[in-house]
């Protein structure tokens, strides 16, 4: 197979967790027989040693975008990527034709790829899968970060349109992969697997400098009260909330309060997901008592060579490592530790006890309870027998979950398993299912558009191909958005309405629409109606939207909230072109408040689409139903 690898990161020139996924998997593909290309590591040491660290592997950067683009991009830094990795996969597709193309769900780096696929017949004949991590919503969750503006919200949408619109999806654990088929229900005929991240142990052992010596052969742990050596609990990894260190330092501080004789090394970043968004590591200093700060150290970071003699030091002591998350995906550092023959200590939620087996290859606590662990870790430490009988263990579970060749064999057989059918794409040349035409267009920011939009739909009645154009009056629709919209109404009949990139005539000005998406519609215009887009016309039996808008008191300047919070409220779904196809020329900016009359219409737009519980009048619902 020809296989793209697609991330900003890679071990080990820049990144974390999914860094050192790509650059594992990179090699496992590679190792298998495959072609393997990764894309968007910018980074000029990527390009020039990479091949030499990564035998067999292509390395390729992404192109800057074109000024049209910036205009419309520039507000997210998450969008902009995605679309350079549109940009960079078309021209390199055209020249390698990929057979499988994976991205990275977390910041979307797929997103507009997948969109420019399904709506665009781009990527022809490539799986495009996503590999699942941690959603940035999920990160900020645990985090207790609260900050949600206009970035995070799209960022949210096209992670979440990913996941629903890719070929496959591959999970490293059960836990994530329900998490995310929750909050991202599958498309029709999507392949789904949980395959583990590949993890090359001896490899790791020799990057750390050790022997991949017989696990029974190594030092053995010995008792802190024959030495005199103090046990060590070591953790490493980022100083995060979500990571739990907040309840490792609590426990820490019952062990010293109880005459537990051990110490404490913290080794990784500082974060600012501390309270308030302050330093977690100054915030962990000031959690612990007087006495438990004594025996507590901080350290920097260390590569992931420099991990073994770490780990090894504080085996030696009689220590544990310790991974207290609140919730992870498929820790790196669990793995790290399991294969140099460290006892190792982590919650039981998400995705670590998939790979710990309590009791046989580490212990499992309750998440969130500084006392289960405290207890949990009294018990390791002063059970040698049980440490040894760990240890020896854990390597062998490794080994067993992640061998590099049976990631691979599994991923190929998730992505050979998507049915010859597959999902219906809006570039299918099949005949149209149900034919569509434009019967009408409207300006929808001059007086009348609502009575314009009820005398169209009494004259669609129930005919599911009739649809509308509806634009700004100094919006300009390029023909192709038109084209593409029509077909794509004609194979999609959950799709009522069919927009673009909005082109405006500054940045300040320009926007992505993020279609229908009814958390956003208390606040903003995302939908793109106010600019243009394609509208699937049908009748009801409500009263009208003229009607409807005057008894609200909205005018035309709230119209494009109020059509979109009907479109919402039936649950129905929309398409955004990746493409800046529709020119709006008025200085007009979409995420400004802009007056009471505005205001009044976003409210009553978020309590149509079910987001508030007050009585507002419900005579709107269905007036575009299905």
């Amino acid at each position: 197979m020809r296989v793209c690898l697609v991330s900003r990161e890679m071990a080990p020139f820049w990144g974390a967790g999914i860094g050192t996924y790509v650059a594992s998997m990179a090699r496992a593909w590679s190792s298998a027989g495959h072609e393997v290309h990764v894309l968007g590591v910018n980074d000029a040491e990527a390009l020039t040693k990479g091949p030499r660290l990564f035998p067999g592997v292509r390395f390729h950067g992404v192109d800057p975008l074109a000024e049209p683009d910036e205009r419309t991009l520039w507000r997210s830094d998450v969008a902009r990527r995605s679309q350079q990795v549109r940009r960079a996969l078309a021209r390199l597709h055209a020249v390698h034709r990929f057979d499988y193309i994976e991205f990275p769900e977390y910041f979307a780096e797929g997103a507009l790829s997948i969109r420019g696929a399904r709506l665009l017949g781009e990527l022809e004949g490539a799986t495009l899968g996503v590999r699942l991590h941690t959603p940035d919503r999920l990160c900020r969750d645990l985090n207790a970060d609260p900050v949600l503006g206009f970035n995070r919200l799209l960022t949210d949408q096209l992670e979440r349109e990913s996941i629903t619109e890719a070929d496959a999806v591959i999970s490293p654990t059960r836990a994530l992969l329900h998490l995310c088929r929750e909050d991202s229900p599958p498309a029709d005929n999507r392949a789904e697997a949980v395959v583990p991240y590949p993890f090359d142990a001896p490899e790791f052992l020799r990057s750390c400098g050790l022997a991949h010596i017989p696990f029974d052969a190594r030092p053995p742990a010995v008792a802190s009260e024959t030495l005199g050596v103090v046990p060590e609990i070591l953790y490493f990894g980022r100083l995060e909330r979500r990571k739990g260190v907040d309840l490792l330092i609590d426990a820490f501080g019952l062990l010293i309060s109880r005459g537990v004789a051990c110490t404490l090394r913290l080794v990784g970043a500082d974060t600012r997901t501390g309270p308030g968004g302050t330093s977690m590591r100054e915030h962990l200093v000031m959690r612990l008592g007087s006495t438990a700060r004594e025996h507590v150290a901080f350290e920097e970071p260390r590569s992931r060579s420099e991990l073994g003699p770490v780990v090894r030091a504080s085996m030696r002591s009689g220590g544990v490592c310790c991974f207290p998350s609140r919730w992870e995906n498929f820790p790196n550092a669990l793995l790290e530790a399991m294969a140099l023959g460290a006892t190792v200590i982590c919650s039981h939620l998400g995705g670590m006890s998939e790979i710990v087996e309590d009791e046989r290859s580490g212990l499992l606590f309750e998440p969130g309870n500084p006392d289960r662990l405290a207890r949990t870790i009294e018990r390791a430490l002063r059970d040698r027998p049980l440490r040894e009988r760990l240890g020896r263990e854990a390597p062998a579970r490794v080994d067993a979950l992640c061998s590099p060749q049976n990631v691979v064999d599994a991923t190929v057989r998730a992505i050979t398993s998507i049915p010859p059918t597959g999902r219906v794409h809006a570039h299918d040349s099949a005949p149209r299912p149900t034919p569509t035409r434009i019967v009408a267009e409207i300006q929808i920011d001059k007086p009348g558009a609502a009575r314009e939009i009820d005398e169209a739909r009494a004259r669609a009645g129930r005919d599911q191909g009739a649809c509308a154009l509806v634009r700004a009056s100094n919006a300009q629709v390029d023909p192709r958005l038109i084209e593409t919209a029509l077909h794509a109404l004609s194979l999609a009949p959950e799709v009522h309405m069919v927009t673009s990139h909005i082109l405006g005539p500054d940045p300040a000005h320009s926007w992505i629409p993020m279609g229908l998406h009814p958390d956003a519609l208390c606040a903003l215009d995302l939908s793109g109606i106010g600019s243009g887009a394609v509208i699937r016309l049908a009748d009801t039996n409500t009263d009208s939207l003229e009607s409807a808008c005057s008894a609200l008191g909205i005018g035309t300047e709230g119209l494009p909230w109020i059509l979109a919070a009907l479109l919402c409220d039936h649950g129905i779904s929309s398409f955004v072109i990746p493409e800046p196809w529709i020119r709006d020329d008025r200085p007009r900016d979409p995420y400004a408040l802009q007056g009471p009359g505005m205001h009044r219409a976003r409210i009553a737009a978020a309590d149509i689409a079910g987001r508030f519980a007050s009585e507002a009048p419900r005579l709107l619902a269905s007036v575009l139903g299905r």
